[in-house]
């Protein structure tokens, strides 16, 4: 299908949110990996078919999901016709089990299936693929990764999924004023009112008409919409050599005045001066920009949105704490419902794979995966250290650990194991007691993973900001980060004289 056919259905935003049955059957929602291969013309599909929106290529990707039953279901699964009782209560484990984690499944998908839909647009050469990788926690390398290029290569839009946290979507839309897409119809063709949460309005130089036109739509629908001039690393090491009396922060500031000053129609401007790389995404305004897009976001999105943020700077950590502690009573109910049948030994088994899961939702929240912070850490050293916290963290999430962990609020779960033999009011107690018990383990786990992300955020900080070699660029592209430069030497000539 060619870019001039494209026409996404108005009903694409609403078959975001899956119902279970749909949810079970793989059926062709227009944002999700779809297990039967419907043609979406959207997403990307296991299958591999031919979505003319999409990146299909999707075999050998590390992030594919796995099939939860299997990945967090550690007991040794009985047969569903082997059945216990015991005082009346019968009970069949496996079927106990699958309730158990069909329950957990259910609260943990109220809040990861919340559908989030960025929309992300730029001229050719802005640097919005790269930005999308880094949102996505990829490098232009990585399989699955939005292509880069200094042509113009978006000619439709392409969603791409975050790796981690599927319900987060980011659309690379078409510049402004193509052919294509002119501004005549630009927002009717690319749903603007309905599909999006926000807007990423991507430049590397000045404003264009066209920037400046989708900002004054996007203020009068009241869609949140944020201006990022990218590529700051570059200016940097232009600056460093051409002009290396100027501090960083006056090249800055001096960079952001000269974007702003001729801008006139709008309410209000607030331009975020980054660069795109991901291991730069928290330097720079890129912290700010994290903070402002939360404050805009409501509250059934944010904690959603706050998980899925790439980086580690301590702020992002706290609130990803925050975030987490909230699930602690879901994972803390389940441990409850698995205390209710008077089974000897029922109750610590649910917990042991309670705490497996609750452990690599920690783990991958934080970014405690060698494959996530392999991107951050540039020299042999940080690398090393790094790693070594990855492995300490994958330590915790061992049989063994696990049981040290349970086995540290022993006092709880004794008194859970006698009590749940009194009838009806005992396992009532049990089921309460087991909720205490998990959650204070849970919160335990949960603080020292946030300590070891702390621990990563310190060895990434310390390593030297890595500018990029200037001599690998085109001169087309040095030419044109020099004239940036020139444009912010000017101004600061022109405050200077204005001073005097």
């Amino acid at each position: 299908m060619s870019s001039n056919n494209y026409n996404p259905s108005p009903s694409s935003r609403s078959g975001h949110k899956r119902s279970k049955k749909s949810r079970d059957q793989g059926n062709g929602s227009p944002y999700v990996n779809n297990q039967q291969g419907s043609q979406s013309p959207y997403v990307n599909n296991q299958q591999g078919s031919q979505s003319p929106y999409v990146d299909n290529n999707q075999q050998g990707n590390q992030y594919q999901n796995t099939d939860n039953a299997n990945y967090y279901h550690t007991q040794p699964q009985q047969s569903s016709n082997k059945s216990i009782s015991k005082k009346g209560f019968k009970v069949e484990n496996f079927f106990l089990t699958r309730q158990l984690q069909t329950f957990l499944d259910d609260k943990i998908e109220e809040i990861n299936d919340t559908p989030i839909s960025i929309g992300i647009t730029g001229d050719s050469g802005s640097g919005k693929s790269t930005l999308i990788n880094t949102l996505r926690g990829l490098t232009s390398h990585d399989i699955g990764a939005a292509k880069v290029g200094s042509v113009e290569t978006t000619t439709s839009p392409i969603a791409y999924e975050h790796p981690n946290f599927k319900n987060v979507i980011f659309w690379d839309l078409p510049g402004v004023g193509t052919p294509s897409f002119p501004q005549s119809d630009y927002v009717e063709k690319l749903e603007i009112r309905e599909k999006y949460d926000f807007f990423l309005i991507v430049i590397a130089g000045r404003f264009s008409e066209n920037d400046l036109w989708l900002a004054k739509v996007l203020q009068r629908m009241r869609k949140p919409y944020f201006f990022i001039r990218s590529k700051l690393d570059i200016d940097l090491a232009n600056k460093r050599r051409n002009n290396p009396n100027l501090s960083d922060e006056e090249f800055i500031e001096h960079l952001r005045y000269d974007i702003t000053k001729n801008v006139r129609g709008l309410r209000e401007i607030d331009v975020f001066i980054l660069s795109g790389e991901l291991e730069n995404c928290d330097r720079w305004d890129f912290p700010l920009l994290r903070m402002r897009i939360l404050e805009v976001m409501p509250e059934v999105k944010k904690n959603a949105l706050t998980l899925s943020f790439v980086g580690y700077a301590d702020d992002l950590i706290e609130r990803k704490y925050q975030a987490l502690k909230k699930r602690l009573r879901f994972y803390a109910a389940a441990s409850a419902l698995g205390a209710l049948p008077p089974i000897p030994g029922f109750s610590l088994g649910v917990d042991t794979a309670l705490f497996l899961r609750m452990g690599t939702d920690f783990t991958k929240s934080f970014g405690l995966t060698e494959v996530q912070v392999a991107g951050f850490a540039k020299t042999i050293s940080t690398r090393t250290k790094v790693f070594n916290v990855v492995g300490r963290a994958s330590a915790m999430l061992t049989t063994k650990a696990i049981a040290k962990l349970i086995a540290s609020q022993a006092a709880q779960a004794t008194a859970e194991e006698i009590v749940r033999y009194v009838p009806f009011v005992g396992q009532a107690a049990a089921a309460a007691l087991s909720f205490t018990a998990t959650y204070s383990a849970g919160k335990i786990l949960l603080k020292r993973m946030m300590s070891l992300a702390k621990e990563i955020s310190t060895e990434i900080a310390n390593q030297p900001v890595d500018l990029p070699d200037l001599d690998q660029f085109s001169p087309q592209q040095r030419n044109q980060q020099e004239y940036n430069n020139q444009q912010s030497n000017n101004q600061q000539r022109t405050n200077q004289e204005q001073q005097e």
